[in-house]
């Protein structure tokens, strides 16, 4: 990014996360986003592609954050 430049405001788009509804889950392993309901925190979790890390029945919402490059 160069001095100066103005950014680009970005606006999130949350998806529902229930562990029973698999069409919640996210569609590929990686690096997400999530909000956890029970304690009102959001943070970077890893999605496996069978469940979440560390917080997989707290997460109620999650997103993908692609780079600004």
């Amino acid at each position: 990014m160069k001095e100066n430049e103005p950014i680009t405001p970005v606006v999130i788009k949350w998806m529902s996360y229930d562990w029973d509804i698999p069409s919640t889950r996210p569609p590929n392993p990686g690096r997400y986003l999530i909000y956890r309901g029970k304690c009102n925190k959001i943070h970077f979790e890893q999605w496996n592609g069978n469940g979440w890390s560390s917080s997989n029945n707290d997460c109620t919402r999650w997103t993908l954050i692609k780079p600004p490059y």
